[in-house]
């Protein structure tokens, strides 16, 4: 039996009155870049109940240079 991949983790992302999503990290990314999501739109991770911006979400703002 092929060993499956770990999941990767995903977040639901507030860019209206409803959440869209489950978006992966580099999806995310992804809307940042192309102006669709900014730092400051709130992310809450698949089966989780806090709201923070992205920047602030753990596992999705950015890596900083301490690594944190």
């Amino acid at each position: 039996m092929p060993s499956a991949s770990p999941p990767t983790e995903q977040f639901w992302l507030l860019t209206g009155e409803v959440p869209s999503g489950p978006f992966t990290v580099d999806q995310v990314h992804a809307k940042i870049a192309t102006g669709d999501a900014t730092w400051q739109t709130p992310a809450c991770p698949v089966g989780g109940s806090n709201w923070l911006p992205i920047v602030r979400t753990p596992g999705l703002g950015p890596v900083t240079s301490e690594g944190k």
